[in-house]
């Protein structure tokens, strides 16, 4: 379960605006730092690879699970956009989507190296450094993101990964807390099974020194998933529904599609 927790990324649900040369790479999919298990980036690209975006998956510093959101325009091999963290409807309560809301708290620069070597840069109100972001190998597929539009602001990134005893599924849940506040979930289990254990994690934040051994996670919930359409060229789900069910906090039951990073849009 703790190499699941080294799994951490969606992508956000935001637009981006269009300039620049599209890349002959397409990096979709999740990226880590190996020097810092625990934590993650889920990248999505548009379909002509020009524009950009993605969810970094990290700790606060009380060691809760935060989530920031970026999209951007891809000039040649670099990406720059502003970090954007969430707030939305407190857990437990029913979903409003006109409580989603966000705030600009900094700036990440990303420029990619290679089709499995990646920088990322970055610039928060605390705290700046540098990440170097390799693809997460295991997984099978780059995965694929799911998003309910009746419940824009939260998600869920769905990937497979080969276990020790047959392939496994796991996925990954961005929402909000029992104050509004941005956090994740994450569950795994065999493919073919339709009700995952949920996970939380905690960790060390941006600004202690890294300690891999702080990263722990406990059982919190269950995910019950029904998928109703696949995909058999790239092996994923097209649409799905999934009850969640957050132990003492909450119930979500969600009808999720395909998200796709946007093309272009005008530009503001």
């Amino acid at each position: 379960m703790k190499l699941f927790g080294w799994v951490f990324a969606a992508c956000s649900l935001m637009l981006v605006s269009y300039s620049g040369n599209a890349l002959a790479e397409n990096f979709s999919g999740i990226w880590w730092d190996s020097d810092k298990p625990g934590t993650g980036v889920f990248l999505t690209l548009s379909d002509d690879n020009t524009t950009a975006c993605g969810t970094w998956y990290l700790y606060d510093e009380n060691g809760k699970p935060i989530w920031f959101s970026f999209w951007g325009v891809m000039r040649d091999n670099r990406l720059q956009a502003s970090l954007y963290k969430f707030y939305g409807p407190p857990m437990g309560q029913p979903w409003d989507s006109a409580m989603v809301h966000s705030e600009n708290v900094g700036v990440v620069d990303i420029t990619f190296i290679s089709p499995d070597s990646v920088v990322m840069r970055y610039d928060l109100d605390q705290t700046s450094g540098k990440l170097n972001l390799v693809r997460f190998s295991l997984l099978s597929c780059p995965g694929s993101l799911l998003w309910d539009p009746e419940k824009s602001g939260q998600g869920m990134a769905r990937f497979h990964y080969p276990g020790p005893d047959g392939d496994m599924s796991g996925l990954i849940w961005y929402v909000y807390d029992q104050d509004g506040n941005c956090t994740w979930y994450t569950a795994t289990g065999h493919v073919g099974t339709h009700i995952f254990d949920l996970w939380q994690f905690t960790g060390p934040s941006l600004l202690d020194e890294w300690d891999a051994s702080l990263v722990k996670g406990s059982r919190v919930g269950s995910a019950q998933i029904t998928v109703q359409g696949f995909d058999l060229a790239t092996q994923t789900p097209t649409d799905m529904k999934v009850y969640f069910n957050v132990d003492g906090v909450g119930v979500m039951e969600m009808n999720l599609h395909p998200f796709k990073c946007p093309v272009a849009v005008p530009a503001l």
